[in-house]
C-alpha cells in the first residue's frame, strides 16, 4: 500500500495521504484506515463534530477537559500518549502507542468519549473562568476579542465566556454531551499495521448507540454582564483582520507563511504579531502590534500598508520558497503514524472527504507567482476590519 510504504520512507507523493479504506456503517463511525505496513507504531484520530451556540459555548472544552483527567492514569500506565484541542470544526483526540497494544488503544478512546462525570466539574469550569479572565486583563487579548467579534460575532469562543460557563452545571454539561458524541457523527482516523476488520471491529463501538435525544437545544441562561477591567494607559495596541478566502483553499495557507516569513523586516519600535485565523468556513489573516505614543501614527500606517507592501515584495522566488517550506512542513508531519492520522483526519473534518488531504497537497504544488498576485490583489480589495486598546 502506498500509505504505508510512506511510513518507512519519505513521504513524498500525494496519493500517501490518501486512506487506504474507508468504511461508514449504518449508526457507526467513519473510519478512514492507513495500513502502515511494519510500522510498530498505531495512531486513533477521533473528531466529535460540536459547534456550540453563545448559551452553551465552552461546554465542549469543559466535556473535554474532563475527559482528559479521566483517562491520564490508564493512559500513563500503559504507556500511552493522549493529546486532544479543539477545533471549530469539534472535539480532537488522537492516541499514539504500539501496534501491539492496539486494543488498549481502543479502550482509552472509548473511555475519552464516555459520560462525563461530576467530580473534577468545578476545577475544570474555573480553569476556563481563569482563562476568559486573563485574556481580558491584557491589552493584546481585548485587541484579539475585539478583532474575533467582528470577523465572526455569530460563531462564540469554544472556551466560552464568563457568563456560559457561570450558567453550565454537570446536568447541563450531560445533556450537551448526549447530543453531540453520537456514535454515527463521529469520524476515526487509524493508522496501524492492522488487517482493517480488526482496526473496525476495536472500534465500532466508539460514542453512544441510538437516535439523538429529543432535546434539541439546551435552554438559555439568564444574561450576566462582567466588567473588564481598565489596565493602566501606557501603549496603544492596533490591528487589523484581512479575509483571506475559503478557509480550505491553499493560497490562505500559503500568503500567511509569505506573510509571516516578511513579518522580520516589519520595521519600526513595533511589537508586530501575524496569526491565521479559521472561523467557520473563512480564513482572516490577523496582524497586530504594539507601540508607545510617539510611534502609534507610524504603527497604524504600516500596518494598513502591510498588504501592498508584500505585494509588491512577491516574487517568483519567494512563492516558491514559501512553496516548499509549507510542502515539506506538512509532509514532514505525516512520517509518524499520528502525524499522518493528523493530517488525513484535519482535512477530512474540514471538507467530509476521506481523500481531502492528498487534493490539498496537489492543489498546493499546481500554486504559482501569478496566482498568488491574483490572490492578494483579491485581499487588497476587500475591506480590512479594525480594533484599537489603548494600554
Amino acid at each position: 500500500m502506498l500509505a504505508g510504504v510512506a511510513l518507512l520512507s519519505a513521504v513524498s507523493d500525494p496519493e500517501s495521504l490518501r486512506p487506504d479504506t474507508v468504511l461508514s456503517p449504518p449508526d457507526g463511525p467513519t473510519i478512514a484506515f492507513v495500513q502502515a505496513t511494519g510500522s510498530p507504531a498505531a495512531a486513533i484520530r477521533i473528531t466529535v463534530p460540536l459547534v456550540e451556540s453563545e448559551s452553551n459555548a465552552g461546554a465542549g472544552y469543559l466535556i473535554q477537559l474532563l475527559a482528559l483527567e479521566r483517562v491520564r492514569r490508564i493512559s500513563e500506565t500503559l504507556g500511552i500518549e493522549v493529546l486532544a484541542h479543539r477545533t471549530s470544526f469539534g472535539l480532537v483526540y488522537r492516541l499514539n502507542g504500539a501496534v501491539t497494544d492496539f486494543d488498549q488503544l481502543a479502550g482509552v478512546a472509548r473511555e475519552l468519549l464516555a459520560r462525563p462525570q461530576s467530580p473534577g466539574f468545578v476545577a475544570a469550569r474555573t480553569r476556563l473562568q481563569n482563562m476568559n479572565r486573563a485574556e481580558r486583563e491584557t491589552a493584546r487579548g481585548a485587541l484579539r476579542l475585539r478583532l474575533r467579534s467582528r470577523m465572526a460575532s455569530s460563531i462564540p469562543s469554544v472556551t466560552g465566556t464568563l457568563e456560559s460557563l457561570a450558567a453550565l452545571n454537570p446536568a447541563r454539561l450531560v445533556e450537551r454531551w448526549r447530543m453531540s458524541h453520537r456514535r454515527g457523527n463521529l469520524s476515526v482516523v487509524v493508522v496501524a499495521d492492522l488487517p482493517v476488520e480488526a482496526a473496525f471491529s476495536a472500534l465500532s463501538e466508539l460514542g453512544e448507540a441510538g437516535p439523538a435525544p429529543e432535546t434539541g437545544r439546551l435552554p438559555a441562561p439568564a444574561t450576566r454582564r462582567s466588567t473588564a477591567p481598565s489596565p493602566e494607559r501606557i501603549r496603544i495596541w492596533y490591528g487589523e483582520a484581512y479575509p483571506s478566502g475559503n478557509a480550505r483553499d491553499p493560497r490562505s495557507g500559503l500568503l500567511a507563511r509569505i506573510a509571516n516569513d516578511r513579518l522580520r523586516e516589519f520595521g519600526g519600535e513595533f511589537e508586530p504579531h501575524l496569526e491565521r485565523w479559521d472561523l467557520g468556513e473563512r480564513s482572516w489573516l490577523v496582524l497586530t502590534a504594539a507601540a508607545f505614543s510617539r510611534n502609534a501614527t507610524a504603527m497604524r500606517a504600516r500596518i494598513r500598508g502591510y498588504i501592498g507592501d508584500l505585494r509588491a515584495a512577491l516574487s517568483p522566488t519567494v512563492v516558491r520558497h514559501a512553496r516548499s517550506s509549507l510542502r515539506s512542513e506538512l509532509l514532514l508531519e505525516t512520517r509518524s503514524p499520528g502525524g499522518l492520522a493528523e493530517v488525513i483526519g484535519r482535512h477530512l473534518d474540514a471538507t467530509g472527504d476521506a481523500d481531502a488531504a492528498r487534493d490539498h497537497l496537489r492543489r498546493l504544488e499546481e500554486i504559482d507567482f501569478e496566482d498568488m498576485l491574483a490572490f492578494l490583489d483579491e485581499i487588497a480589495a476587500a475591506d480590512a476590519l479594525t480594533a484599537e486598546v489603548v494600554n
